[in-house]
């Protein structure tokens, strides 16, 4: 009957062991079920039949323990046994393990083999008389090659004796005759074979609390992976913790005797195995087989061989990346090899990688995780992969990568360019970290052109930050080093002067320069700053160049900007940062040239952008961005998406006085009228104004407040207020010889609030100026007012005329809030609204971009969260699109827009 057993205590038992408890070997107590199957060979002995029990397994799975305890139990049980060990080292001599066993009774060297088999026999028959006989034979595969001749013979006549043979044999050492092993196997009618691995879980807990006593959970898993569940080095490592002298090394300490161990485990008839073994443990988590075979001089075939020699022995697990079956082994094995063999080790996989076409952050990961930066030639080959990583990978991603480079044992100057270029990346993403790099970066330069590069970098941190005392002392203290050492050029002086002047208009506290000048730089007039400036090369320049920019396009150059912007767009390498403000700058551009939709498309993916930027809506570069995505949301009819995009990024309360959130405010009072708070309204652009009147002419460009403001002042029945203002404006105006579109503004609100002769010759001048500039929305208001004066003094025919063509010019532009103001008023004048009919035309700039979503398959809530409104009005504007486009649902948007 098969022996049914759960415990080593009851294995005793069975065997009828005359004493109760055995003592147990470390790592037995997960091997109840192999146990089970030498006792059931133990107990057919002793019932007058023999077997053949193989034990195989991996290094250090415990097969010596197995027999070991298979040993004492026959002893204690009244068997003779007869124990041996066979040896690498003493594998060349001939009948060696014979010898052994026998206590030298056989003379191999007078004796044929056919004898010495024979006198085998007799010899154990004759003791087999006497009581059960256990033959244990350790290392099976190192037994010679006539000892295993005579073993297979033995097994093979042993029918019907009460002998039983126990082997163990090493996994993956293919030295023993393969042929004769067989033969053995088959030689006897009763035979087992014991296969072992790593211990259960349960088995290694169970190891760690008998050791160890109660450790944290974490730690006993540590100990677990570290070791990999190999009885052996599970041992070993918990002896070496139990005496606690691991310092701080904690569960991953690696005991002397590994190195040992291993060493003693390899098989000689594969010399490749601890080239490939050293190269496996240099290489890490790039441990291709290509690259192994490369690194340890072996050819392709020969690594093959290890590769399977050290998986059979349960200490390499193949695949494409070849790995350590158990980490402490590759440790010991690492530590093993030399300082000086490393570096030449290093340099071969670096040019392997190479070749092989390995990504830049590959290398980098490989160099840094491997702990390879001893040389210069290293640090070399870590700095162009670091290079060329940065040039040819995404913004977001660069921080990763730097970071971790920056974790190997860099000189200064590599590590100054490293923090440089973590700084630059971070300017794109998080101005606060990139302020500290930075400034880590430009302590440790020596050379006087880096450090100013360098500041100037860090001085739009901290100009993004809110730190502007600080950024301009930066900048001062680097352009008057420049001069002082006369190493400045023209196009570096005057990019710190833009730079320098930007931060001092945006924050009032600082003490003001004279325009754009700066002592030593080359005279510029303020229009032209941003063609000095690239901010795709410089990310510290970006937001210089957007206040510049702007500038230049209150000066009236939206052409130019335009293609500007799109050419900055093009360009690769562009982070998040610099998106959103070419971006912004392109829908205002868009939306003064009267192309809303298209206004809104960018407004749209800036959105998206800011959402993805951890904390940034107080940064300064994304408040600068708000003001044209917030006009663009109230003229496309969505100011309540505009209201939500304003409390996402936290500018619904008091805003500071620096110039971004002034011309916010401007912004904020728009969002506020057309949702019907004319009050707050009031309140936002009042405040704005009040603040212009601070800056005392240090503002880098008007704001339009009293454009907004007068209006919202008329519906509210403060006319007088209303003209008053309105005159300013256009008195301003006037003064500063401003292009059309500013001045046709301002002639078209003087006329709104004047009314009478008077208002209604404003307003024909205010057509005729705008019909000379670009700003199509600007004409289509200045027409709609003008047409309703016509209509109200009774003229109504050449009234309707004015405001149908407003209605046609805002309605081609997908200005949903002024083409419904300017339809309504046709209604109210007798004129009739031509239906926007059905189509992709008829769609409102919203309808589009949510139809577009939608049939890109976004759902509702992606929707949602995207452009910042609530599901109901994606709801909302998906009905309307199914209308206009004929559509039952998503299914059909693709093919109708596609049309359309």
């Amino acid at each position: 009957m098969p022996v049914r057993l759960d415990s080593i205590d009851e294995l005793s038992h069975s065997i009828r062991l005359r004493t109760p408890r055995l003592p147990v070997y470390r790592g037995l107590g997960g091997r109840i079920a192999e146990l089970t199957i030498v006792a059931e060979g133990l107990a057919t002995v002793a019932d007058g039949d023999g077997s053949l029990i193989l034990v195989e397994g991996g290094a250090g799975t415990g097969k010596t323990a197995v027999l070991r305890w298979a040993a004492q139990a026959a002893r204690e049980s009244g068997h003779i046994v007869f124990s041996v060990a066979c040896s690498s080292y003493e594998s060349v001599f001939e009948l060696n393990l014979i010898e052994q066993l026998c206590d030298e009774r056989v003379d191999s060297a007078t004796t044929d083999l056919q004898t010495v088999c024979r006198d085998l026999y007799r010899f154990v028959v004759d003791a087999a008389r006497r009581a059960p006989v256990l033959i244990v034979v350790d290392d099976l595969q190192w037994c010679d090659r006539s000892s295993l001749f005579c073993l297979a013979f033995l097994a093979r006549r042993l029918g019907g004796h009460p002998v039983t043979i126990l082997c163990s044999q090493l996994s993956g050492d293919d030295g023993i005759d393969l042929v004769l092993l067989d033969e053995m196997r088959r030689a006897h009618h009763t035979t087992s074979r014991i296969r072992l691995g790593p211990l259960p879980l349960s088995a290694v807990e169970e190891m760690i609390e008998d050791e160890l006593g109660t450790v944290p959970a974490s730690q006993r898993a540590a100990i677990a992976a570290w070791t990999g569940t190999n009885p052996f080095l599970l041992a070993e490592v918990l002896g070496t913790l139990r005496s606690g002298t691991t310092g701080e090394e904690g569960p991953t300490v690696v005991p002397p005797s590994v190195l040992a161990w291993f060493l003693g485990r390899l098989p000689r008839s594969v010399p490749a195995c601890l080239p490939v073994a050293r190269a496996v443990a240099v290489l890490g988590d790039h441990a291709a087989p290509a690259l192994v075979a490369d690194a340890a001089s072996v050819s392709a075939a020969e690594s093959a061989h290890a590769v399977q020699a050290l998986h059979g022995l349960g200490l390499l697990r193949p695949g494409e990346l070849l790995a350590f079956s158990q980490p402490v082994v590759r440790a010991a094995v690492l530590g093993s090899i030399p300082a000086e063999e490393l570096a030449p080790l290093h340099q071969v996989v670096g040019e392997h990688l190479r070749r092989i076409g390995a990504s830049s952050s590959a290398i980098v990961s490989y160099l840094v995780d491997s702990q390879a930066i001893t040389h210069d030639v290293d640090v070399a080959s870590l700095m162009d992969a670091v290079r060329d990583a940065q040039e040819n990978m995404p913004v977001p991603d660069q921080p990763t990568l730097l970071r971790k480079a920056l974790a190997a044992a860099l000189p200064a100057e590599a590590r100054c360019e490293v923090l440089h270029m973590l700084g630059r990346a971070e300017l794109d993403l998080d101005a606060r970290t990139a302020a500290a790099h930075l400034d880590e970066a430009r302590r440790l330069t020596t050379d006087l052109r880096h450090r100013v590069a360098i500041a100037a970098d860090q001085a739009h941190a901290l100009h993004a930050l809110g730190r502007d005392d600080r950024a301009t002392a930066l900048l001062r203290e680097s352009a008057d080093a420049l001069l002082a050492d006369g190493v400045g050029d023209d196009e570096q002086l005057a990019q710190l002067a833009i730079q320098l002047a930007t931060v001092v208009a945006n924050a009032p506290g600082v003490q003001a320069l004279s325009g754009w000048s700066l002592m030593g730089a080359p005279d510029l007039a303020a229009p032209d700053a941003w063609r000095v400036i690239d901010p795709v090369r410089s990310p510290a320049l970006m937001l210089s160049w957007h206040t510049a920019a702007r500038v230049a396009l209150a000066a009236g150059d939206p052409w130019g900007l335009l293609a500007s912007c799109t050419s900055r767009l093009s360009a690769p390498g562009l982070g998040p940062v610099r998106q959103i403000l070419v971006r912004s700058l392109r829908a205002e551009i868009l939306l003064l040239l009267g192309r809303v939709t298209q206004a809104v498309a960018e407004t749209t993916i800036v959105m998206d952008l800011i959402g993805h930027l951890d904390g940034a809506g107080q940064q300064v570069p994304v408040v600068a961005a708000l003001p044209p995505l917030v006009d663009t949301l109230v003229e496309s009819g969505e100011a309540d998406r505009a209201s939500q995009l304003l409390a996402a990024t936290g500018h619904t309360g008091d805003l500071p006085s620096r110039w971004h959130h002034t011309a916010l405010l401007a912004s904020r009072g728009r969002v506020r009228h057309a949702l019907g708070d004319p009050i707050g309204a009031v309140a936002d652009l009042l405040e704005c104004g009040r603040r212009m009147v601070t800056w005392a002419g240090r503002a880098p460009h008007p704001l339009p407040w009293r454009v907004h403001a007068v209006p919202v002042l008329v519906d509210i029945g403060e006319t007088k207020f209303a003209q008053r203002l309105a005159a300013e404006e256009l008195a301003e105006a006037r003064r500063r010889g401003s292009q059309p579109r500013e001045l046709g503004i301002a002639l078209r609100m003087a006329g709104q609030a004047a009314g009478g002769e008077e208002g209604m010759r404003l307003r024909v001048e205010a057509v005729d100026t705008l019909e000379q500039s670009p700003a199509a929305l600007e004409l289509a208001r200045a027409l709609g007012l003008r047409g309703q004066e016509l209509c109200r003094t009774g003229r109504s025919r050449a009234g309707r005329e004015q405001l149908k063509r407003a209605c046609a010019i805002a309605g081609e532009a997908g200005a949903v809030m002024l083409y419904d103001e300017l339809t309504t008023c046709l209604r109210e004048a007798g004129g009739r609204v031509r239906r926007r009919g059905y189509g992709v035309e008829a769609l409102t700039a919203s309808e589009r971009q949510v139809a577009r979503m939608a049939a890109d398959g976004r759902t509702n809530r992606e929707i949602a969260g995207i452009l910042f409104i609530t599901q109901r009005t994606v709801e909302m504007h998906l009905t309307q699109a199914y209308r206009k486009l004929g559509v039952a649902g998503r299914n059909g948007l693709s093919t109708a827009l596609a049309g359309g």
